[in-house]
């Protein structure tokens, strides 16, 4: 998100911090209340959409870009 000028604003945010910062401070937390934290607000998030009925899909096709990729096999 450093360099991305739309999404900050669209939510709201005056600046954004660098990655060092929130490592540093991510590793002043309290492991189990820290825990805590993240369970509660993963919860919030995807305990909703528990209930609705989705599909996953993969596509797992190789692309070979830029020349050959190491142990990659062209589709059949």
């Amino acid at each position: 998100m450093r360099g991305d000028t739309i999404n900050p604003a669209l939510l709201g945010m005056s600046e954004v911090v660098r990655e060092d910062s929130v490592r540093r401070n991510f590793g002043k937390i309290d492991e189990v209340e820290g825990v805590q934290w993240l369970q509660h607000h993963l919860g919030y998030c995807a305990a909703p959409l528990l209930s609705e009925w989705w599909i996953l899909d993969a596509d797992t096709t190789v692309k070979p870009l830029y020349g050959h990729q190491e142990g990659a096999v062209n589709g059949v």
